[in-house]
């Protein structure tokens, strides 16, 4: 039932809010581990169809599992998170790198194999 209220409210918010709020999560864990003066390495792994134009530009193709944001297919998701850390004014990401969700489960079951 948890689930189904969230995703409800999800269906609801527009992009600003929904990367605003991966910002303000990202803010937090920095301000938990004293890494506010630090330049920081991102990985960014977006499990949802994307077009990847590059190491760190993926436009959103379309939502699948249930999921719905507006203003966010087509996109560049990376982008839209650069921006909402940006307007934050907290910390500094040196750089961003999208992981494709199954490169990253690769990764991780090469390490978990290895």
């Amino acid at each position: 039932m948890y689930f189904q209220k969230q995703l409800y409210v999800m269906n609801r918010i527009c992009n600003w809010q929904l990367f605003d709020y991966l910002a303000e999560c990202l803010e937090q864990f920095v301000k938990e581990n004293d890494l506010s003066e630090s330049e920081l390495p991102l990985g960014f792994t977006f499990s949802f169809p994307c077009k990847q134009e590059g190491l760190a530009v993926g436009r959103l193709i379309r939502w699948t599992k249930g999921f719905k944001c507006a203003g966010v297919e087509g996109k560049d998701v990376v982008k839209l998170l650069q921006d909402a850390i940006c307007r934050r004014k907290v910390m500094y990401v040196a750089y961003f790198v999208l992981h494709r969700a199954l490169i990253q489960n690769f990764k991780l079951q090469c390490r978990l194999l290895c």
